[in-house]
């Protein structure tokens, strides 16, 4: 989390809006990039991940004397923290609701076939290929 040390230095400095640009920049860059569908719920987690963290540097540089505006709080980052938690929460559901209605295959292909197997481990599926 390099950006956090930027944006904790920023704040030590009295620049707290360069903490907060590096702080968009630095999500900006990667909220974008979420991967497979199915692991969507992971990046959910990081993102409310990063905007806690923030949220935390930023309540701690008000606490060691910083002014806070309305607009700009760390309220704003930890609702936003809230939200990812939330849509986790959600594509979760969703994947476990999806992988719920997958029916397991009948007959079972995990089921060993003593004897017709050509060593023990191998899967049921893949038998035959190395006794041709």
């Amino acid at each position: 989390m390099c950006f956090l040390q930027i944006c904790r230095l920023c704040f030590q400095h009295n620049t707290p809006l360069d903490a907060i640009a590096q702080f968009r920049k630095h999500i900006d860059l990667c909220k974008k990039k979420i991967g497979s569908a199915e692991l969507a719920f992971e990046h959910a987690a990081w993102m409310s991940k990063q905007f806690q963290a923030f949220g935390d540097l930023f309540d701690e540089a008000i606490k060691l004397g910083l002014t806070a505006i309305q607009t700009q709080n760390p309220g704003f980052y930890y609702q936003q923290a809230a939200y990812y938690a939330q849509e986790r929460k959600q594509l979760t559901k969703t994947l476990c609701s999806h992988e719920a209605s997958v029916t397991y295959p009948n007959p079972d292909p995990l089921e060993t076939q003593t004897g017709l197997l050509d060593f023990y481990g191998q899967r049921s599926w893949r038998q035959g290929i190395l006794s041709k």
